[in-house]
């Protein structure tokens, strides 16, 4: 369309803005979280999942390999959120009790977990300005948990940038958040 002009449309969904005030509208985005959790039934998959960002061209974890064997060890299963169609991650996410991942769009299907579930974000060291996951755990009723992580390229942007995650320091803060999901 052409800037002033015109359409019609049959149905029509404004949604209001998420989060005005950079932190959500807990209303809203309970909301649109039991909307999806109702049409796509949740379950099926592991009770935790870690999402891989092994097929992206940014923000991977440059060390992925090593945190397998931690990983397998506390009942975690990987899921490669592009081969999987939208609604089978919604499907296998909304019946996770624990997700970890590095910061990024994979964390915001927190959205389909249930209100009491965990989040683990792996984010990078200095990164002060990206709240936005602790602010959509929080409108949500999810527990929110962070792993401090070094950069691949100091003081780079923490959209960009690679992370090296230390595998017992992961292991310390899974163990943290699978006691309080209830499935340590």
């Amino acid at each position: 369309m052409r800037k002033y002009e015109h359409a019609c449309c049959t149905d029509l969904l404004v949604m209001p803005p998420v989060a005005p005030t950079g932190n959500y509208r807990p209303d809203l985005m309970l909301a649109v979280q039991e909307r999806f959790r109702r049409r796509f039934l949740s379950g099926g998959g592991p009770d935790r999942i870690f999402i891989s960002r092994s097929r992206a061209s940014r923000r991977r974890i440059a060390n992925e390999e090593q945190l397998l064997p931690v990983l397998e060890r506390r009942g975690f299963g990987s899921l490669v959120a592009e081969s999987l169609s939208f609604e089978e991650q919604v499907r296998r996410i909304g019946a996770a009790s624990v997700l970890v991942g590095n910061h990024g769009a994979g964390l915001t299907h927190m959205l389909w977990m249930k209100p009491g579930s965990c989040v683990v974000e792996l984010r990078q060291r200095g990164d002060r300005l990206n709240n936005c996951y602790f602010s959509l755990a929080s409108a949500l009723g999810i527990r929110y948990f962070y792993l401090l992580c070094d950069g691949t390229r100091p003081r780079g942007d923490a959209h960009v940038t690679d992370v090296v995650v230390r595998p017992d320091e992961l292991d310390s803060v899974l163990a943290r958040a699978c006691a309080a999901a209830g499935t340590s």
